[in-house]
């Protein structure tokens, strides 16, 4: 997935104000760290090793797929926080959508007071429509799936 494809998805999702401004701003290493390095240790050693600014709550997001965080009502009204992590490959969407299934993956989320981990697939020359987006992440959120790809492909 490029730098930019995250970026943009980001925008996006502050722009049609599905962002979790609140949580995200109360999100801190000294959250982060415990809850993942407990479950996910090698993937902060890895992190280390390549020289990742571990001070920086964006680098432990990466290391646990998470480049946005939602909150979404389901039909209910009931508010779901949900992680997403995007992708502009196949392959990589199969491979992610296998990690955040994990159980470690699962355990971080549940510290961490996220319901759902969601891949979103799209292309990134033509991204997908604001309505595309909104139309596919409400269709989801009515699932039971935890963790779940949405391909956004046209």
């Amino acid at each position: 997935m490029s730098y930019q494809s995250k970026l943009w998805f980001q925008r996006t999702a502050r722009e049609l104000r599905l962002t979790d401004k609140a949580y995200l701003k109360n999100l801190s290493v000294g959250i982060l760290s415990p809850a993942i390095r407990q479950r996910l240790s090698e993937r902060v050693e890895e992190a280390d090793r390549r020289g990742e600014d571990l001070q920086d709550p964006s680098t432990w997001l990466d290391l646990v797929l998470i480049d946005c965080i939602l909150t979404l009502e389901n039909i209910e009204g009931n508010p779901i926080r949900v992680a997403v992590e995007v992708t502009t490959r196949d392959r990589n969407a199969l491979n992610e959508l296998s990690l955040v299934k994990s159980h470690n993956f699962k355990a971080v989320r549940s510290k961490l007071g996220i319901d759902r981990h969601w891949v979103l697939l799209f292309d990134a020359v033509n991204p997908p429509a604001s309505e595309q987006i909104v139309d596919a992440l409400y269709e989801q959120i009515d699932q039971p799936a935890e963790c779940a790809l949405i391909d956004l492909r046209q």
